[in-house]
């Protein structure tokens, strides 16, 4: 999971350093959209449900830590980042 998250990033950075895009900033519905699937598809885990005192929980009791699901499905959707999904500014020329 960390080497597609690491691709992830670069493929958002990628036009960034080729001078295309000045900035890139995630898009808040999408980040909520996204945090919001996360917590639900947890609600029912044993690390979130049941009680459970692990270091995987926040000290509200959230699970910030786990991805839920399969690492290969993680990756399918990681392979390469939709810039939709982002906020960008084109960069000035100097």
């Amino acid at each position: 999971m960390i080497e597609s998250q690491i691709n992830y990033v670069l493929s958002c950075l990628r036009p960034v350093c080729r001078g295309k895009l000045g900035q890139i900033d995630v898009r808040q519905l999408v980040q909520d959209s996204f945090n919001s699937d996360i917590q639900t598809a947890l609600a029912d885990a044993v690390w979130s449900a049941g009680g459970c005192r692990s270091w995987y929980l926040d000290e509200n009791g959230v699970n910030r830590t786990i991805r839920p699901g399969f690492t290969w499905k993680y990756w399918l959707r990681t392979r390469k980042a939709d810039l939709g999904d982002y906020g960008t500014t084109v960069r000035q020329s100097r």
